[in-house]
């Protein structure tokens, strides 16, 4: 069905992999309740591979879309199940699945709609209070513009940790981003969107700066701000490059003396 002249072994293994059944796995959280919000643990790409050779074939889409396909069933009864079920479905090669992934699967399970912004704003106050800082990482990852060649998984992880930081600041800072969520719709899709625009070229700039601190760091400082500004809020007070090298000498020669006492 499949040839490779340069590599027959990867081509075998090509087949083989496609004719493995997919895994889905449902939750069950005790005896009593049924299965429910069944998950792809394994073979998505072998669903679409079959959909590819499927239409290469001449099979017309309608009688594709209507094709049974065999799947290994499992249980899970709560996340750290379901985490592992998903690594060894995938094999011992598997990537672990970054947060962007399993926090947006968490917002599906609120109903907190993911397929766009808008619908994503529509339904966010179905988050909890705990997820706000996904819906807003969420959504920002969905914004980015084609230019963007990054990693959506680092856009997500540094808006999460500076919209949280940004809440930190002072109650009065929580209060206000927190009511404004449940209750502005079009001033979190502004923001959504601003981020989106502008995290690209916060990213570049902080990347081309020599700093003691760490890119990490600069770049969700700088996001925080932001979010500060945009709600009219007070930015945080970040050490500056000088104090933070400072501050890492002074601990680099406790530690250098610290040594010197074993010689």
């Amino acid at each position: 069905m499949i040839s490779h002249k340069k590599n027959t072994d990867e081509a075998k293994d090509a087949v083989g992999k496609i004719a493995e059944r997919p895994l889905v796995v449902y939750f069950k959280t005790d005896d009593e309740s049924a299965p429910e919000q069944p998950a792809n643990a394994s073979g998505r790409h072998r669903n679409l591979a079959w959909q590819i050779l499927g239409t290469a074939a001449g099979v017309s889409w309608e009688l594709l879309m209507e094709q049974p396909m065999w799947v290994d069933k499992t249980i899970a009864r709560n996340k750290s199940e379901y985490s592992m079920m998903m690594t060894l479905a995938n094999g011992q090669q598997s990537r672990k699945q970054p947060a962007i992934e399993l926090k947006s699967y968490a917002l599906t399970k609120k109903m907190v709609g993911i397929e766009d912004v808008s619908q994503l704003v529509a339904t966010r106050i179905n988050a909890t209070q705990g997820q706000q800082a996904d819906v807003i990482a969420t959504g920002v990852s969905m914004s980015l513009p084609a230019s963007y060649t990054g990693d959506a998984s680092y856009v997500w992880d540094r808006v999460k940790s500076s919209w949280t930081k940004a809440t930190r600041l002072s109650p009065g800072h929580k209060n206000t981003m927190v009511e404004a969520f449940k209750l502005d719709g079009d001033k979190i899709k502004t923001l959504i969107l601003s981020l989106g625009d502008q995290i690209g070229d916060v990213i570049d700039e902080e990347s081309e700066r020599t700093s003691a601190k760490p890119l990490n760091a600069r770049v969700v400082e700088k996001l925080t701000d932001f979010v500060c500004d945009h709600f009219n809020l007070e930015r945080g007070a970040w050490p500056s490059d000088a104090e933070t090298a400072r501050k890492k000498l002074e601990n680099l020669t406790a530690r250098q003396t610290e040594l010197t006492s074993f010689v």
